[in-house]
């Protein structure tokens, strides 16, 4: 009898780390761009950082990395996949949905993502707005839709053209004198330690190539189907994305749009998350909203393991948003505190670049390989202040140690070779800027 005691108990047990395991994802999503083309955010609201605009910037996600691999403080996202998918279900006639997965590549940017990292996507690499936009609602052909104007849709900024997903021009070419120019190129160089102020973001433009001209962050696959209004016969037409500008990279919308997140196992992380998913609570994704997380404002004391355990549940529709920034709701009366995520920075040594622990080498290869302006922390900006420099390895030789505690003196072979070292970046920065 007690064996059998033992053996359930032990079960029990089994069952309830695995259960833990299961519901610990170290990659949430923390918000989606649900605003169609056509629309603003509801009730006259804009974005903290985009402003009031037409589609809210387009299609974009935003993540943060909540988790580490064992040993670290950083995430390999090398092969991690965010499967997504929509349908819209009010189109009776005909059947109009979309499927793909986002693949993150083999680049040296997602092999140690830092903890705490806001990691933002845009599907558009730009995006152009009147900069006087009509008061009433949108001009078409040189008629206003609306006499009497929409008041929802008043005050924003009409979009007239841009370069999309696939890097084609769409619409009208952009022209200082009369257009805002939104830029959403890659800007890869995370660095708390910014002079300018902490920034723990990694933004990309999906749609960036390297030099083979092969998407450079992502991988795409999957298909799009809607009514092109050519023959109503064959209608839904299907277009392929990271082919067709129809499908463009992702989709991000109101029509019961879902994201899954998977390891690059293929081991199921998050989701899916979504309206109307298991355990939604929030109420109908409309196509001036967004879908975000809203928890964990500093007055709860949130913790990592709460953003570690979200839930769909912590979901809901939102008609604010704050892209690139910690999630606003309630008129901006809660705030996501993110510090939970982030404290770990503060313990790290000086000089430890590549966020290893240790002081070494390999904190040298990163300012080797990184020499010159504009590279962040993860670039060998030891000291944040934008430049890759003899600074760096100043700091670095200052604090060099066999651990991430506490520091030691350098040894004099490990000192020889610094000089050295600083010597050749020294050198061949010289001959880079001859």
């Amino acid at each position: 009898m007690r064996r059998t005691q033992l053996l359930l108990v032990g079960m029990l047990i089994a069952l309830a780390s695995a259960a833990r395991v299961s519901a610990q994802s170290p990659l949430i999503l923390n918000e989606a761009n649900a605003v169609t083309g056509e629309s603003y955010l509801g009730g006259a609201k804009s974005d903290t950082t985009l402003g009031r605009l037409q589609g809210n910037g387009q299609n974009w996600l935003e993540f943060l990395v909540v988790g580490n691999d064992p040993g670290k403080n950083t995430l390999d996202l090398r092969g991690w996949k965010l499967d997504w998918a929509y349908q819209d279900a009010d189109l009776a006639d005909v059947d109009k949905h979309g499927n793909g997965v986002m693949t993150f590549s083999n680049d040296p940017l997602w092999a140690a993502v830092p903890r705490g990292t806001m990691i933002t996507m845009s599907e558009w690499k730009e995006a152009y707005y009147l900069t006087n936009t009509p008061a009433y609602d949108d001009p078409v052909g040189g008629e206003l839709e609306n006499p009497n104007g929409d008041p929802l849709n008043a005050g924003g900024l009409q979009r007239v053209g841009g370069i999309n997903g696939l890097g084609n021009p769409r619409n009208e070419t952009y022209n200082s004198a009369i257009h805002t120019l939104k830029d959403f190129s890659s800007n890869t160089t995370w660095n708390p330690l910014a002079e300018a102020g902490a920034d723990w973001n990694i933004h990309v433009w999906a749609g960036d190539r390297n030099a083979q001209n092969e998407f450079k962050y992502f991988n795409f696959t999957g298909t799009v189907s809607q009514p092109d209004g050519d023959d109503p016969d064959t209608d839904p037409d299907t277009f392929a994305v990271g082919i067709d500008d129809v499908a463009g990279l992702f989709s991000a919308n109101n029509d019961e749009w879902r994201i899954t997140i998977k390891d690059a196992s293929d081991n199921l992380k998050q989701g899916p998350i979504g309206e109307h998913q298991a355990g939604w609570t929030g109420g109908g994704v409309g196509s001036n909203e967004t879908l975000k997380l809203e928890a964990f404002e500093a007055v709860n004391n949130p913790t990592l393991a709460n953003y570690q355990n979200v839930t769909n549940a912590l979901y809901k529709d939102g008609s604010s948003s704050a892209f690139g920034q910690a999630n606003q709701w309630n008129s901006g009366e809660n705030m996501q505190d993110l510090s939970p995520l982030r404290s770990w920075f503060a313990t790290i040594a000086p000089g430890d670049v590549n966020l290893d622990g240790i002081v070494n080498i390999f904190d040298i290869n990163q300012v080797s390989a990184n020499w010159g302006p504009g590279h962040g922390n993860l670039g060998g900006d030891a000291n944040g202040d934008g430049t890759t420099n003899i600074f760096d390895i100043n700091l670095i030789s200052a604090n060099w140690s066999t651990s991430g505690g506490a520091q030691a003196v350098p040894e004099p072979a490990a000192v020889g070779l610094l000089l050295i070292g600083a010597s050749v970046l020294m050198l061949a920065g010289w001959r880079r800027c001859k």
